[in-house]
């Protein structure tokens, strides 16, 4: 494999420098990746180079296809006209003959006989992916489902890319530390492969489909909302098999013949509440809600399909998208450049103060602006740009929060124009408050709480004997001059912060509450 490796590292410089980046490759150190052939191409004009970038990436295949899609996301990384380019990355998808994914089928049912499990699959493809191709198929029983196969040698084209991928990445880090330093490489790697992993791996899919259904249980807030059944008796890594949904993208809803308008609304109400139902009280969202992945039922229901994109944040990240929607709301810049600087990192070379002025003069451009023009997920995007331009990290999760978020904006207008996805989810703030709240009251988190208290006055006595000791020796001034008192305090507040944190989350879902209520209020 490690020579498969050299070859398509060289394979990947020479693609890139054939559409004009072998200049670019040589000034971050990364002109090995070139060979011989690749030396002295002619670098692409400013006006060519987003088109050609894109193109490249589209040659190169699915994973780097991946990255394009994810660096589409990141203003913080790549211009403006890159971005608007990189929109519009398509796999180069060629369908493959029935009779080439029929061998992955007969590899992935018992004894090899597609009849023990299957009494029909239509070889005519409905729809065609990088990685798969999807099939309408019936079961034994007479279930109508969906059979989605994986393409031969996908996998393996994919660990390859990762391996690639991960050498490059190690290169930058050596030979442009700076970058680096405010591009935090190893957690956007880690991102591209967990999403890449239930792309290959139909298994994770299926265990998304399962979990996700399982939030909808009993909600009356989201009883319209449906996601298809897996059939496990029928998936494998390798092909996945579910219900067969009948009904049509939101994108091509007709206005006239439709559902009736308030219908709409209220789908699309449902929807928002599920997506902030997943990103801010279950911490795993569907990363890629637009519009050819929702649709509407015959029966007048959403389904929610491709279940592959999955992102994933603790509870911290939860708590910080909360603060940062609530300062939006309440224009508050101030709250919103700090809330991101706790949520980021600061690098040594970071223009605090003018990230600061830079949020506390774009909050109010949008926290005036009427809830049916804002969206969260642009907003988020128009941060991390300032973020990048002032030498402050962000995590990879961001991107992906955002890109989601403005995903659900135009999936919720498709179904209504009438819908404020912004509107809605503050609505729905005061379940997403009560939520965290019983969490941070309950017998585990008190249970910590108590814990880092006892931690935190336990070692009082370790202190105050050292400062006693240092005074006796005549060191005092070693913990009183800047250096020391970093340590002692420093020591001590770390162990501390985590008692109080809990109360902080509380404050945030008052001001949660009370912001929704004053808003009730003026609007009644």
């Amino acid at each position: 494999m490690a020579q498969g490796v050299n070859a398509r590292m060289l394979e990947v410089g020479r693609v890139f420098g054939a559409y004009g980046f072998g200049l670019a490759l040589d000034r971050l150190g990364l002109s090995s990746l070139l060979g011989r052939r690749g030396k002295g191409s002619a670098a692409a004009s400013a006006e060519a180079a987003p088109a050609n970038f894109r193109r490249a990436l589209e040659r190169l295949g699915p994973f780097w296809v991946k990255i394009g899609q994810i660096l589409a996301t990141r203003p913080d990384i790549m211009p403006d006209n890159y971005i608007r380019e990189l929109e519009h990355l398509q796999d180069q998808v060629v369908v493959q003959p029935y009779s080439d994914m029929e061998k992955v089928i007969l590899a992935n049912v018992p004894n090899g006989d597609i009849g023990a499990v299957f009494d029909h699959i239509d070889p005519e493809p409905l729809g065609t992916a990088s990685l798969a191709q999807v099939y309408k198929a019936t079961l034994k029983d007479g279930q109508d489902v969906v059979l989605k196969v994986q393409r031969p040698g996908a996998k393996e084209q994919i660990d390859l890319d990762t391996q690639v991928f991960e050498r490059i990445a190690q290169m930058l880090q050596r030979r442009a530390p700076d970058m680096a330093e405010l591009i935090d490489l190893g957690a956007l790697m880690s991102y591209i492969f967990t999403a890449m992993k239930a792309e290959t791996d139909f298994t994770q899919e299926a265990s998304n489909m399962d979990d996700f259904r399982g939030l909808l249980e009993g909600d009356e807030d989201m009883e319209r909302i449906t996601i298809p059944k897996p059939f496990w008796e029928a998936t494998t890594p390798q092909i996945l098999t579910m219900e067969r949904v009948r009904g049509k993208s939101v994108r091509f809803l007709d206005p006239v013949q439709g559902p009736a308008e308030a219908d709409r609304l209220e789908l699309a109400s449902q929807m928002v509440r599920f997506v902030g139902k997943q990103l801010l009280m279950e911490g795993r969202f569907h990363a890629d809600p637009h519009p050819g992945n929702v649709f509407l039922t015959d029966d007048n229901r959403i389904a929610i399909i491709d279940w592959g994109m999955v992102g994933q944040v603790d509870v911290r990240m939860m708590e910080y998208i909360l603060r940062i929607m609530l300062n939006i709301n309440l224009n508050d810049g101030l709250g919103v450049a700090i809330t991101w600087m706790e949520m980021g990192n600061p690098t040594k070379q970071a223009n605090k103060s003018k990230f600061i002025s830079d949020c506390q003069r774009f909050v109010p451009t949008i926290a005036a602006a009427d809830l049916e023009q804002l969206n969260f997920g642009v907003a988020l995007s128009q941060i991390m740009g300032f973020a990048f331009k002032n030498k402050i990290t962000t995590t990879p999760a961001v991107s992906t929060i955002g890109k989601a978020l403005a995903n659900l904006d135009g999936t919720g207008r498709c179904l209504s124009g009438r819908i404020s996805p912004v509107d809605t989810l503050i609505d729905y703030f005061p379940k997403i408050a009560l939520h965290h709240s019983k969490r941070n009251v309950s017998r585990e988190s008190f249970g910590r709480f108590l814990g880092d208290v006892a931690l935190g006055t336990g070692r009082l006595p370790e202190q105050i004997r050292l400062l006693l000791d240092q005074a006796y020796t005549d060191k005092l001034k070693l913990l009183i001059e800047p250096a020391g008192y970093d340590r002692f305090f420093k020591h001590f507040e770390k162990s501390i912060k985590g008692s109080y944190r809990f109360l902080g989350i509380c404050i945030v879902i008052a001001a949660l509450i009370l912001a929704h209520a004053i808003r009730t209020s003026f609007s009644d």
